[in-house]
């Protein structure tokens, strides 16, 4: 996988207030867009042209826009592990015919994984409802990778939050509650997709201190060997994929061995980045609904 990462320039403005300058109505900005959804502690920021649907006109109150919340969460970006004596194993693109297979590994082991789901790339996200539910209820983690898998950098506005919504109205009914970690598809990120899933409720962009190889061609021994070469210094965030049975059925226990063996804590993302398990998940109802007419993909 390439990560690819963009960012926006900064307008010159004069005198007036650059895009993400604080602000208080929309006079202020040079752009002439004021509005709240790029803050965590309530206040307005210049927001860049293109999201004029969230100016407030100065009234101090936004305009309809998809699903902002009502305290609008600012994303962030991490690739590494708070803690050195941890390690988060990352598992992309399922879930697959081969995911309950790892679950049952790593329960074995009192291991705990992070699986960053698709709605529809490899099969139907609602026909491997049970896994999920299994992984979720046995505390592993369950994230966000877009429901088709496509890089959202290249996407249209629309098409992009379409990514996000469809997935997390998915995970919504079978597990009752919304993720607020995502992974982007292939690394590809720029400020707006960060500050789009933050729209949503998101708080974490979550990429990989290491990529396992898995689906780059390389062997499960040279897979493995990435392992081996990680820093000893951070904590790492180990990316793979379930959907490859090689990486389920040989590289996983080799990963496993080789971790614990090293003294090595096997947690989720979200505890290797210091969190508690509610902060996982957001707008939890605990209601995992029956499959009805609405669970096609």
């Amino acid at each position: 996988m390439t990560t690819r990462t963009t960012t926006s320039p900064t307008p010159t403005t004069g005198t007036r207030k650059a895009d993400w300058d604080f602000c208080s109505t929309n006079g202020e900005c040079a752009n002439g867009c004021c509005a709240n959804i790029y803050s965590n502690d309530g206040r307005f920021k210049c927001t860049p042209g293109g999201l004029q649907s969230y100016c407030t006109g100065g009234s101090g109150t936004t305009t309809s826009g998809p699903q902002p919340t009502s305290q609008p969460a600012t994303a962030r970006v991490y690739s590494q592990c708070n803690n050195p004596n941890q390690i988060a194993i990352t598992f992309d693109d399922g879930p697959y015919q081969y995911t309950q297979e790892l679950l049952n590994l790593f329960n074995s082991r009192n291991a705990k994984l992070t699986l960053f789901v698709n709605g529809l790339n490899w099969a139907c996200i609602y026909d491997r409802a049970d896994v999920l539910r299994s992984a979720y209820n046995q505390g592993h983690q369950i994230g966000s990778h877009t429901w088709s898998h496509s890089d959202l950098v290249t996407l249209s506005q629309s098409q992009l939050e379409s990514e996000i919504s469809r997935v997390d109205t998915a995970l919504a009914k079978i597990l009752g509650a919304k993720p607020t970690h995502m992974r982007p598809p292939y690394g590809s990120y720029n400020q707006n997709v960060v500050d789009t899933v933050g729209r949503f409720g998101y708080t974490s962009v979550d990429m990989w201190t290491f990529d396992s190889g898995d689906t780059q061609g390389l062997n499960v021994d040279q897979q493995f060997q990435r392992y081996q070469s990680s820093r000893s210094d951070v904590g790492n965030i180990a990316l793979n994929h379930d959907v490859q049975q090689p990486t389920v059925q040989q590289l996983a226990p080799r990963i496993l061995d080789w971790a614990q063996g090293r003294g090595l804590q096997i947690v989720t993302i979200g505890t290797c980045l210091g969190q508690s398990q509610t902060q996982w998940y957001r707008e939890r109802t605990g209601i995992q609904g029956p499959r009805d007419g609405s669970w096609v993909c």
